[in-house]
């Protein structure tokens, strides 16, 4: 197999050591926006440090958990979905 698959089969056995990696990956950002320098605010959110990056995360979880949602009501099917005969439930 290939590194990369040896790697996301390594993290997904490991959730805590993910979840750990993305609250990094977060507060490196935020601490990273609270020294950037700030010129004129467009939006209320370029005033809050952090705001985009937290905003950022969020959207992320928010669309993956959307994402999964639909997956499995809309678009997963049952096994034998295309064996039935009409007028069959």
């Amino acid at each position: 197999m290939s590194a990369l698959v040896n790697l996301i089969s390594y993290l997904r056995s490991k959730p805590n050591l993910l979840m750990g990696l993305f609250t990094l990956m977060l507060g490196v950002f935020v601490l990273f926006d609270a020294f950037a320098t700030r010129h004129g605010a467009h939006f209320a959110g370029d005033k809050v440090v952090g705001f985009w990056a937290i905003f950022g995360f969020g959207g992320t979880i928010i669309m993956t958990k959307f994402m999964k949602w639909f997956a499995h009501e809309v678009l997963i099917r049952p096994l034998d979905f295309y064996e039935k005969k009409e007028g069959e439930e």
